[in-house]
């Protein structure tokens, strides 16, 4: 496993999807009376995510001209982990501050914890991880969504990869290449022994609770 990124949030899930697709992604737009768009494209996330009084761990949205994407529930607030594999790459958060969950979704422990939920082909590779309120008009002046995709593809090249960020926000996403291919979607969570939140009184390693979405090429 190589940590090649972070994607953080102040609420709300993650978007996955290819860097074409989300040249098209609205994100969160809102009324005059400051309340999400009902059509906005998080709208259709978090619908996606909630379904009749239902709560998802992920889903898939529709967007854009034909477009899809996953979308994780990272449970709250926080920064997540970008991780790359021979196989796929996972995106992992953990509420305690420290790096622990790393090695556990990098370890032979973490299968038992993991649940198939659904399967994605990607076209090209060359992918997003963001913040879902984001659209891509906040994380560059692209101008149009030509110019914004090919941006996007020219800094999936990079190595490492790059960061995408807001004005007031670092960090809210990575644009990474993968293998294109046709991948099996798992989401884990592993409850620790130390429990969510890290004691600040507290030295050395410690197991705390931890989540994941991974992607495994099939």
């Amino acid at each position: 496993m190589i940590w090649v990124g972070r994607a953080s949030s102040q609420g709300g899930p993650l978007l996955v999807c290819e860097a074409d697709a989300y040249a098209e992604w609205t994100g969160a737009t809102f009324t005059d009376a400051l309340e999400l768009e009902p059509g906005c494209d998080l709208a259709r996330a978090q619908a996606a995510l909630f379904p009749d009084d239902d709560e998802l761990d992920a889903a898939v949205v529709p967007f854009g001209d034909g477009r899809t994407g996953i979308v994780w529930n990272m449970d709250g607030e926080g920064t997540a982990d970008v991780g790359t594999t021979e196989d796929g790459f996972v995106i992992a958060r953990s509420w305690s501050g420290r790096t622990g969950h790393r090695d556990h979704v990098a370890s032979e422990h973490a299968a038992a914890e993991e649940q198939h939920v659904l399967n994605v082909t990607t076209g090209d590779g060359d992918l997003v991880v963001v913040w879902a309120p984001v659209p891509v008009g906040e994380v560059g002046d692209f101008r149009t969504p030509e110019r914004a995709r090919a941006a996007l593809h020219a800094l999936a090249a990079l190595h490492p990869p790059v960061s995408l960020h807001l004005e007031h926000l670092l960090g809210v996403g990575t644009v990474l290449r993968t293998t294109p291919g046709s991948y099996a979607v798992t989401v884990g969570w592993h409850k620790g022994v130390d429990g969510r939140y890290a004691n600040p009184d507290d030295t050395g390693p410690r197991d705390h609770d931890c989540c994941w979405i991974r992607f495994t090429l099939e």
